[in-house]
């Protein structure tokens, strides 16, 4: 999914919100992931986990390494 629209006047990262028909998607997922991209890396977020499953909250900076054909964290 993406989002419904550009945001006004500053890049921040997308939520489960601003996604296109953003309740329903926000309300029926059991984990939320959000991913944006920067210059030459990017965030990846856990933004949501159903109480009671594994995994927890936070993010990380990574990159796309095209050799080995995976993201990679950064420092």
């Amino acid at each position: 999914a993406h989002p419904t629209k550009p945001f006004e006047g500053k890049v921040r990262m997308p939520r489960l919100l601003d996604i296109s028909g953003s309740a329903n998607w926000a309300n029926k997922a059991d984990f939320g992931l959000s991913y944006h991209r920067g210059e030459h890396d990017a965030d990846l977020c856990v933004t949501k986990i159903r109480k009671g499953y594994p995994g927890r909250r936070g993010n990380v900076k990574v990159r796309y390494d095209f050799r080995i054909s995976q993201f990679v964290e950064t420092e």
